[in-house]
């Protein structure tokens, strides 16, 4: 009688306990869940007891998958597909759990079976404390990254196929370990080689079929939407002219009063990139000059033009104003008087020594102002081109529309900013920019300015190596391990701050 009390015992908590709590912990939406839902969701399971009992154990797996991914959909707080990752990934991390505890606590799962008076409980205890461990471990390692695949609905959508193919795949892949391993398995009369071949094998079976059934099913539901687009009626989209889709027609449709009236005079655009244009407009008045720069939207980059016109330092340019229109963002700012120094350094060649660090100064201090913003902001791309110098070799930082905050807590930028060269390597998606990316960006500048070279980051990690006949240029040898430290791979080998890198710089004889 206690054997089968004891049997009982484990089964209720393998139906109440573990099937439900598992699933519910890998759920993001768990601490937004009120005592109602979380009642509903055991009751969910609670409520399909009895058919454990009734169904064949093969059968118990789709029914596990189904009662899983309905009480996450009804009470979860996620939609249908998210609760159909939850309950994919906790059915196969709840079947490796059966079969490496079967083998770690074979001996307690025996005692139990075999009812042998209070070895029986103990081996009772000992069956689920190792459950309750293994959990504990499994969310320990995979919960936060659970929680940013479940989260992450654009991916959950785009891969609603794969995790179809995947579920189906994986039921049929547990029944069949089921059928041809019972009862051998569980009465542990299987040589272990030889399962864990077995299960190998089995496995990598059921990669292939994932892949290969992804892809076909991928290919006919592409098929189908070419075919939706291809037949869908087109006689209601109005059609917009060349002349309508142009920058100057928006323009003309924006609140920029003061674009179009006698006063004003607007020259031809000076810059024509792949997403934007630059415009140069004079007041006749008293002949000051502006800049508008016209950037085309594109999906997923957003600015911060709102902290750009609140900025206010003598090296950075300043905005004006700005408009959002239907395909473009329009800025006004105030025309920086000079050339760029990549222009300088390409037609008069390179600056030299007090000359660059001159001009390295007056960038650190403008980024030593972004970055005490609160929160600090980031550049990103600095770059000889975004710096325009005058004839008193006076700069100002140009171009800083892509700057961000550092409020955020993303693992990576929401978009790619940056020149080869110049980014700094976490600016590839690697991780979080911050100051210390800037101060990457000081590096390859002074580099630059130097030398008159794009800078190469293998040829100046060997600079100190180098012979003086053999350097780009012999004013930069003072500046070499200035130039190392600020290029360094690791964001935690460069300077602390812009202001540390001129204290240093301050402190070179030369």
């Amino acid at each position: 009688m206690e054997v089968s009390i004891q049997i009982m015992i484990i089964q209720l908590w393998l139906i109440l306990g573990v099937t439900p709590l598992f699933p519910l912990f890998l759920n993001p939406e768990m601490k937004s869940m009120s005592k109602k839902q979380l009642l509903g969701y055991w009751l969910c399971h609670a409520a399909t007891l009895p058919l454990y009992f009734i169904i064949s154990p093969f059968l118990r797996i789709p029914l596990t998958l189904l009662i899983i991914t309905c009480s996450l959909a009804f009470f979860g707080r996620i939609n249908l597909s998210q609760s159909m990752w939850i309950s994919a990934i906790a059915m196969g991390i709840l079947f490796l759990m059966d079969i490496v505890l079967g083998i770690i606590t074979e001996s307690s799962y025996t005692v139990v079976f075999a009812g042998i008076g209070m070895e029986a409980w103990v081996g009772l205890i000992q069956v689920i404390l190792s459950q309750l461990i293994y959990m504990a471990l499994v969310l320990f390692l995979i919960r936060k990254r659970v929680y940013r695949l479940i989260l992450n609905k654009a991916y959950i959508k785009r891969y609603q196929i794969t995790l179809s193919v995947v579920t189906i795949v994986v039921t049929v892949l547990i029944i069949l370990f089921l059928l041809l391993t019972s009862p051998r398995f569980y009465y542990g009369d299987m040589h272990p080689v030889l399962f864990i071949s077995f299960f190998v094998a089995l496995m990598a079976a059921g990669v292939a079929a994932i892949v290969i059934l992804d892809k076909y099913f991928k290919k006919i539901y592409e098929l189908n939407l070419i075919k939706a687009q291809l037949s869908a009626e087109q006689a209601d989209v109005p059609r917009r002219t060349p002349f309508e889709k142009s920058i100057e027609f928006e323009l003309y449709n924006m609140d920029f009063p003061e674009l179009f009236s006698d006063e004003v005079t607007i020259q031809n655009a000076i810059y024509t990139g792949p997403n934007s244009q630059i415009y140069v407009y004079e007041q006749l008045s008293d002949g000051k000059r502006f800049i508008l720069k016209a950037m085309e939207k594109q999906p997923g980059i957003q600015y911060n033009f709102d902290v750009l016109s609140g900025l206010n330092h003598p090296n950075i340019a300043p905005m004006i104003k700005w408009r959002e229109g239907k395909q473009y963002y329009f800025i006004v700012k105030e025309y920086a008087d000079g050339s760029d120094a990549y222009s300088l350094v390409k037609e008069n060649g390179p600056f030299g020594m007090a000359e660059t660090l001159k001009i390295i100064k007056q960038l650190c201090e403008a980024l030593s102002y972004l970055h005490s913003q609160e929160p600090p902001l980031i550049c990103r791309d600095v770059k000889p081109n975004n710096i325009v110098l005058d004839e008193a070799l006076k700069l100002s930082l140009i171009d800083i529309e892509t700057l961000r905050k550092t409020s955020d807590m993303r693992d990576t930028d929401t978009f790619i900013v940056g020149t080869k060269g110049y980014a700094a390597p976490e600016q590839y998606g690697f991780s979080q920019t911050t100051a210390a990316s800037d101060i990457f960006g000081i590096g390859a500048t002074l580099y630059f300015l130097l030398t008159g070279e794009d800078p190469d980051h293998k040829r100046i990690s060997l600079l100190h190596t180098l012979g003086d006949d053999e350097l780009p240029s012999l004013a930069m040898k003072p500046l070499i391990p200035v130039i190392q430290k600020c290029m360094a791979f690791s964001p935690a080998d460069r300077y602390a701050s812009v202001d540390v890198l001129v204290e240093e710089c301050e402190q070179l004889d030369y």
